[in-house]
């Protein structure tokens, strides 16, 4: 499931694996952000599914997806639920972070792209917990309870999944033992510090909104 979050020039694919909840970022300014993140995929690809806006629904999209032998749909128009669980990533993986401000530079977009392939898909995808729903069911009419599974961290989601091979979970499994969260944590923190002082147009209230979600 693929969604675009446009931060004015500098604009984000975010792609959510919802089987795993295996969730990669990627800032872009011209058109190859696919191709990235299939190459940071622990399986093959088979398919995309993105919402209605033009950005994915294009010729450029569809002969890319016939070349690649991927299937392509996309959700109705105006109706952001059919893309729920992406939807959500945009405020945990980005606005939690980074905040509501205008990335406008390609220094900031560098330093974007730097933030999202290291540290903070290492950090999200290894040590963030996340619960899947199981079960909805409806009481009285208005009362809606949810049923869910145990909260396991993408990561973990994949090293039990039998759709990735033994040799790729053994490369998930060394760089997970390489891998300390406080230190990530650190260095994310020192990253978005740089990321906001690139622009002088940065809103000082969002910078304090961003790290005050954090804590």
């Amino acid at each position: 499931m693929l969604d675009f979050h446009r931060i004015k020039i500098v604009n984000k694919l975010t792609t959510l694996i919802i089987s795993h909840f295996l969730t990669l970022l990627i800032p872009y300014i011209a058109y190859e952000p696919v191709n990235v993140i299939r190459t940071g995929l622990p399986f093959n690809l088979i398919g995309l599914d993105s919402d209605s806006g033009g950005e994915f629904v294009n010729w450029h999209m569809v002969r890319y997806c016939e070349k690649e032998k991927l299937y392509f749909t996309r959700s109705r128009p105006d109706h952001k639920n059919d893309n729920a669980y992406v939807e959500q990533k945009n405020y945990t993986h980005i606005r939690r972070w980074l905040g509501y401000g205008r990335f406008d530079s390609p220094q900031q977009l560098i330093a974007i792209n730097n933030l999202y392939r290291h540290e903070l898909w290492l950090y999200n995808n290894f040590f963030l917990p996340v619960m899947k729903i199981k079960s909805k069911e409806k009481i009285n009419n208005s009362i809606c309870r949810k049923k869910y599974d145990q909260a396991k961290t993408p990561y973990h989601r994949l090293m039990a999944s039998d759709q990735i091979s033994n040799e790729q979970k053994q490369k998930l499994r060394n760089l997970y033992l390489t891998l300390n969260p406080v230190q990530l944590k650190k260095a994310i923190n020192e990253k978005i510090n740089k990321i906001q002082k690139l622009s002088p147009k940065t809103n000082i209230d969002n910078i304090c909104l961003s790290k005050a979600e954090q804590t």
